[in-house]
């Protein structure tokens, strides 16, 4: 993905979410690897180039995008979460429910903005679930985030990779809330 996997971009995403919050997070090691630690993302210097945009540039400007989009529509976002953390919370039903919202989100197309606004939503979910002591839930959370991500695989590379979006995001402030599709995530029925 541009030089960037899918864990790297959710884990360094969600860690920084928490960490705002009080909480500190990392995602388990992946069932293949289970004595391995989940890989540290690396530093910002390292790998830069023309090609590849350093991991803690593309965090920031996905936060950025992520907290603008959570400042716009606070009250939107906290009922979608309000929606979902009232479902039946095992692991199952959880899982078809992030499914579901995924679907919801992408039916008419894939964007940055959308993008933006599922890791917006894996954010307020994982933050929610770890502060009400479902720490569980995050990893679960983390798990979609990072598959909704690879199933995006072939999209993102085509537009540009992980630079793509930080391109994107700094050249379409003014009209960043149009590409979300912010009806997409009136989701409080699925």
């Amino acid at each position: 993905m541009a030089g960037y996997s899918s864990r790297d971009v959710t884990e360094g995403f969600l860690r920084h979410k928490l960490l705002d919050r009080g909480v500190a997070w990392r995602f388990p090691p992946p069932p293949s690897q289970p004595d391995v630690a989940s890989p540290v993302p690396q530093r910002p210097e390292e790998g830069a180039g023309p090609d590849r945009l350093p991991l803690a540039r593309l965090l920031a400007a996905l936060q950025g995008a992520s907290d603008e989009l959570e400042g716009r529509y606070h009250s939107e976002l906290h009922g979608q979460v309000v929606a979902l953390q009232q479902q039946d919370v095992s692991g199952a039903a959880t899982c078809r429910s992030l499914e579901l919202v995924r679907e919801v989100l992408f039916r008419d197309g894939v964007n940055w903005g959308r993008i933006v606004a599922l890791m917006t939503l894996g954010g307020a979910l994982s933050t929610e679930a770890a502060q009400t002591g479902q720490t569980g839930q995050v990893d679960r959370i983390a798990a979609w985030m990072e598959e909704s991500l690879e199933t995006l695989q072939g999209w993102i590379q085509d537009n540009g990779g992980w630079v793509g979006v930080h391109d994107h995001l700094r050249s379409t402030w003014a009209c960043f809330c149009a590409l979300i599709g912010c009806e997409q995530m009136q989701l409080a029925s699925v």
